[in-house]
């Protein structure tokens, strides 16, 4: 499995065909920050979201406490994506604290 973090932000990856690949990135969901996907099932052409879940530093309910957003991808077929997530509170779309931008080329 290929592994994504915030230092990938605004760059391409390379998979292969079948190889999987997991977006890490840190969150606060707490506070009502979260990474939201922009446009994800339109702009996936050659991956697959296989889960997204959400990891906590604390227990469940804990205010303040950070954690991880994960989403694993399966590249599925050859080609390009791009993967774009806001970091904002979900309810104010117009207030975007962070953008993660990845772009994903897929060859046999």
């Amino acid at each position: 499995m290929v592994h994504a973090g915030f230092e990938l932000n605004g760059q391409s990856l390379s998979l292969k065909v079948n190889n999987q690949m997991q977006i890490l990135l840190p969150s606060n969901p707490s506070t009502g920050y979260m990474w939201v996907e922009k446009g994800i099932a339109a702009s996936l052409h050659n991956l697959q979201l296989d889960c997204s879940d959400l990891m906590t530093d604390g227990p469940v309910g804990q205010y303040g406490k950070g954690g991880f957003q994960r989403w694993v991808f399966t590249a599925v077929s050859p080609g390009h994506s791009v993967i774009i997530f806001h970091y904002q509170q979900p309810w104010d779309e117009m207030a975007v604290d962070q953008t993660y931008k990845l772009t994903v080329v897929v060859s046999e």
